[in-house]
């Protein structure tokens, strides 16, 4: 079955021609409508993209900032885990 088709409503596949006997109506109606897809995709896409409320740069810099910091964090504890294990260990396995 093809997408957006019902066993009550199957789509019907249209065939398009090619080569000599193809018309060249049906090639230049394909053309338009898929530039008409890419226009009105794009005119969407700019409706989207006012309505997203974007950060203000202290938001990104203060973000910037406690993601940095977290990350250093978090390797300074896992480093300072490591080296107290390993040690640990190296004084079981003497």
């Amino acid at each position: 079955m093809t997408a957006g088709s019902t066993p009550a409503a199957p789509a019907m596949l249209r065939q398009v021609q090619y080569g000599p006997k193809a018309k060249s109506n049906d090639y230049l109606q394909g053309e338009r409508k898929n530039m008409a897809d890419i226009k009105k995709f794009v005119a969407e896409v700019k409706t989207e993209l006012k309505k997203v409320s974007w950060s203000t740069r202290e938001d990104l810099i203060t973000s910037t900032i406690v993601v940095l910091s977290s990350v250093a964090f978090l390797a300074i504890f896992i480093g300072i885990c490591d080296f107290i294990l390993s040690r640990a260990i190296n004084l079981i396995m003497r």
